[in-house]
């Protein structure tokens, strides 16, 4: 798709005065009996990306919108959890979070894993998303942290991301920043999926690894746009369906609100 972007014209072809569209006066004076010569540039419009999935992780459950977490530390302070990493400076929101061990010093490979998404025929793909991590774990390599892509369920893994490749030549103690991964043309398949992939070694040192506002958004797709809703209900009353439900872009969703014996609805926010 293009668009105009500045128009030329003059009587001489070869010296023409450019003016900007935006600037084109409502009509021009022109000689009579007199020749002359317009012309037009365009420039292409560049095409809204698309986004087929993304998590701020704000939801009461988690994981959540199809996300989950496969995980080998059966504690689950110890693997993927929504948490506040309070030392993630401006930042208050909630996240996803994972820190080492400390208290049993056992092993952990943990996963949190994207829903399965279908690129064929994307021309680009990019995943973007914040990130905070103590640069003590990194600089010495107490973990591992990469972002990942299968496209074999899971079965086998590539990395995409290393988050030994974020850390500066004179880190402070907690290093900050925003990720914006292309994902190649190998990829613009179906059955493809993403993760955040921690692992920590039993018994070893320090590491904590936040992410958040993860994003997919390609281009040279149509695809349907989706909208989430999150709908809860306070103590003496039900809402259905409750929970996290995604709905198209222009359709409609119904939610039955009923009080408890006893109660009165208050308001609907």
């Amino acid at each position: 798709t293009y668009d105009a972007y500045a128009i030329y014209y003059g009587t001489d072809r070869n010296a023409l005065t450019r003016v900007e569209v935006e600037e084109v006066p409502a009509s021009i004076e022109v000689a009579q009996y007199q020749s002359y010569y317009v012309a037009v540039t365009f420039e292409e419009i560049p095409e809204t990306p698309v986004v087929l999935f993304e998590n701020d992780f704000e939801d009461p459950e988690f994981p959540s919108r199809g996300w989950s977490v496969r995980n080998k530390n059966t504690d689950p302070d110890y693997t993927w959890k929504q948490h506040k990493y309070t030392r993630w400076e401006n930042n208050t929101t909630k996240h996803a979070y994972v820190g080492d061990d400390w208290e049993t010093s056992l092993p952990q490979d943990e996963y949190l894993l994207t829903p399965v998404v279908d690129l064929t025929g994307s021309e680009t793909r990019t995943v973007s998303f914040g990130y905070a991590y103590g640069s003590y774990g990194v600089r010495y390599e107490t973990y591992e942290g990469t972002f990942e892509v299968s496209v074999d369920g899971g079965k086998t893994w590539t990395v995409l991301w290393n988050i030994q490749d974020t850390l500066p030549t004179n880190p402070d103690t907690i290093v900050t920043g925003e990720a914006y991964v292309e994902i190649p043309e190998e990829y613009a398949v179906s059955n493809v999926q993403f993760a955040f992939h921690y692992v920590h070694p039993a018994g070893g040192d320090t590491g904590q690894w936040a992410v958040d506002n993860v994003q997919l958004a390609v281009t040279g797709m149509d695809v349907a746009v989706t909208h989430v809703i999150t709908a809860t209900a306070g103590e003496g009353g039900t809402i259905t369906p409750n929970g996290v439900i995604t709905v198209e872009d222009g359709a409609e969703q119904t939610f039955i609100i009923s009080a408890n014996e006893g109660y009165v609805i208050e308001d609907v926010l």
